[in-house]
């Protein structure tokens, strides 16, 4: 379900019948799931730090998706993961990998 689908189905068109409706129900309930995860990419987090002993630097990652966003003193701040678009929180600080 795509998220064009998923907000087509949370219209509840029609009404919401349980009753001989089996299918409209299924379709409402992934229309909530992909709102879900939706609404959480657009909680800030914030990124992960990761110190490599190699170049003595810090390491930033996504912490939704653990992709690489860059050195921490040569980092451009985005707003957003460029791969997975979770909202990045970098006004509190890098948090350290656990």
């Amino acid at each position: 379900m795509t998220e064009g689908e998923a907000l087509q189905a949370l219209k509840l068109e029609g009404g919401f019948e349980i009753c001989g409706r089996a299918t409209r129900v299924a379709e409402f309930l992934k229309g909530l799931d992909i709102a879900e995860k939706a609404i959480k990419k657009q909680v800030e987090m914030q990124p992960i730090r990761d110190y490599n002993n190699d170049v003595k630097k810090n390491w930033c990652s996504c912490p939704a998706c653990k992709t690489g966003l860059g050195w921490e003193l040569r980092i451009q701040k985005m707003k957003y993961c460029y791969d997975c678009g979770q909202k990045l929180d970098w006004k509190t600080g890098v948090k350290s990998k656990e």
